[in-house]
């Protein structure tokens, strides 16, 4: 998964939680969709989930009756998802993607960028207004409207992108372990950067204040407070590639999905793990979102979509 849900990515300061004050109950099987399913999108305030299958073949579905699908677009070769604010924005191969009505299906914009590098890594801003692509050593920002820009980086790559609730800033994760932090309003200005790990930047999620959780190839997660000045905690999950990561609500724990098919659930405080579930025997994690609604966490895990409850322990 190249990004994680705008739904997500919530502006929330972090809460304390201790170890086992969380339990997560064994994943369920919501649909079996019979073709691998490499990403997936919630949009809560509409019900809806989208999946996009090996094939690139888009669904929408909702939340309570997930054989029901909403409508389908055939977009190859699409890349990723993104829902925000009732938008969905499907990036293609190359820095070009289209915006379409999270409830309908209908099209609403293009957004263009240049033809001459692949997408790495892909992040929308509110409601599909302006969308940015890590295409090989750059990062390319494609409006609705007007002329995309581009905005050099180094020369080790862009593996992964983050924005944050408020689309003010912008996080680029490299190959290279570092990571480089944008002031969206400001994109001539001097850029923060800091080397996070030895291995690529695989996934990140905001918090408030710009504080930021890093995960990467060799299964590390940081997480760092404002502008990357200070290091919260460090770990090392050890269950492989950290394909993805979300929040919990007001940011209490946050969970990882990893390539070796496990679901961990830590502290926000200090990394602990709280609770952990199986995805089952090879199922890597490549996209995941929490459902506030119904307190479960929603994956995807090969053909499958499973969803897992999150509570506190002793509540039924």
């Amino acid at each position: 998964m190249m990004a994680t849900s705008h739904l997500l990515r919530l502006g929330l300061a972090w809460g304390c939680l201790s170890q086992g004050e969380v339990d997560a109950t064994a994943p369920v099987t919501i649909l079996d969709y019979g073709v691998d399913i490499v990403d997936m999108a919630v949009d809560a305030s509409a019900q809806i989930f989208v999946i996009m299958d090996k094939d690139r073949l888009i669904s929408g579905r909702k939340l309570d009756k997930p054989q029901v699908v909403l409508w389908r677009h055939l977009a190859p070769p699409a890349q990723a998802l993104e829902c925000t604010a009732g938008a969905l924005v499907v990036s293609l191969k190359l820095p070009y993607a289209e915006v379409f009505d999270v409830r309908t299906g209908e099209r609403l914009a293009p957004l263009d960028g240049p033809k001459d590098v692949p997408v790495a890594a892909f992040v929308a801003g509110e409601r599909g207004k302006v969308a940015w692509v890590g295409a090989g050593e750059c990062i390319v920002e494609m409006p609705q409207k007007g002329q995309w820009k581009r905005l050099a980086l180094g020369n080790a790559g862009v593996s992964s992108l983050a924005i944050d609730g408020d689309s003010r800033w912008l996080a680029a994760g490299g190959r290279d372990g570092q990571v480089h932090l944008i002031d969206l309003e400001n994109l001539e200005g001097e850029k923060t950067a800091r080397r996070c790990f030895e291995s690529a930047i695989t996934s990140m999620v905001f918090m408030a204040n710009q504080a930021l959780l890093v995960g990467s190839e060799s299964g590390e997660v940081a997480f760092f407070d404002r502008e990357l000045r200070q290091e919260r905690f460090r770990l090392q999950a050890g269950l492989g590639r950290v394909n993805t990561l979300i929040l919990g609500p007001k940011a209490k724990w946050f969970a990882l999905g990893s390539e070796g098919g496990v679901i961990s659930v830590r502290s926000m405080t200090d990394g602990e793990e709280l609770s952990r579930a199986s995805a089952g025997p090879e199922c890597p994690v490549h996209a995941m979102a929490y459902v506030e609604n119904d307190k479960r966490i929603w994956f995807a895990a090969g053909p499958l979509i499973k969803a897992m409850s999150i509570r506190k322990s002793g509540s039924k």
